[in-house]
């Protein structure tokens, strides 16, 4: 049994009875459905509501779009969906990755060079705050790969670095600040991303690492950020995703 009171969940009694409740009404296709967060494409409403809301995804993310377009698109989804919605964007480097108009706050690595992780706190700020402005709920970030390839073309500049405490500590600090914005985080990309050269969308990448080094990098780092989600009454979820 999933103990929904612990890490990294934190919901007490109210939370997980609107949980078992919203389950029980819903029919086997849409539990099924829930698992899917698909690419948006436009913000007009029969693509919203025919495409994306008709199929009853548990999500849906925005690349990025002008800044009406993207808030009339989250806007409509959040009010019109059966079940509130997880609306997403890639916010790693600033609110640039949502609107067009956001600010460029900077890539993860230049971030990481300045050598303070307040940086990244002020990046993650400046990131959820203008996310959360146009309906956004969830930051595709921190990405907490390490970059120990840098031929690899994925990871590299958006990396925090080479360095595993940097990472860490960079990750940490974007985490606080996207609590205090009210958004859910995705840890990413997964434990062992950028020791090959692979793109790991078109084929399989290899993790070279012996079980000791990983658990000294990337296990430290993952443990590390789920061991310290954030809390607060409504629990913003850490997810970790690929």
């Amino acid at each position: 049994m999933i103990d929904l009171k612990g890490n990294p969940f934190f919901l007490n009694d109210a939370d997980i009875r609107w949980v078992e409740e919203t389950k029980a009404a819903m029919t086997t296709e849409e539990k099924l459905q829930q698992l899917f967060f698909p690419i948006g494409y436009s913000s007009n409403e029969g693509y919203l509501q025919y495409e994306l809301l008709n199929r009853h995804p548990g999500g849906v993310m925005f690349r990025m779009g002008k800044t009406e377009e993207v808030f009339s698109a989250y806007s409509y989804l959040q009010n019109h969906s059966k079940i509130p919605m997880f609306l997403a964007a890639n916010l790693e480097a600033g609110g640039d990755g949502i609107v067009e108009e956001g600010t460029a706050f900077g890539k993860q690595m230049q971030v990481a060079a300045t050598g303070d992780p307040e940086q990244a706190y002020r990046l993650g700020r400046i990131a959820c705050a203008e996310g959360q402005a146009v309906g956004c709920n969830y930051a595709f970030a921190p990405v907490i790969d390490i970059d120990n390839n840098y031929h690899n073309p994925i990871t590299n500049v958006r990396t925090y670095g080479s360095d595993p405490e940097m990472v860490k500590a960079c990750g940490l600090a974007y985490m606080k600040a996207a609590k205090e914005c009210g958004s859910a985080v995705s840890i990413k990309h997964f434990p062992g991303d950028g020791v090959d050269e692979c793109d790991q969308h078109i084929l399989t990448s290899v993790n070279s690492l012996s079980c000791e080094e990983w658990d000294r990098t990337y296990g430290d780092i993952y443990k590390t950020l789920i061991d310290n989600v954030p809390i607060r009454r409504s629990s913003i979820p850490i997810i970790p995703t690929s």
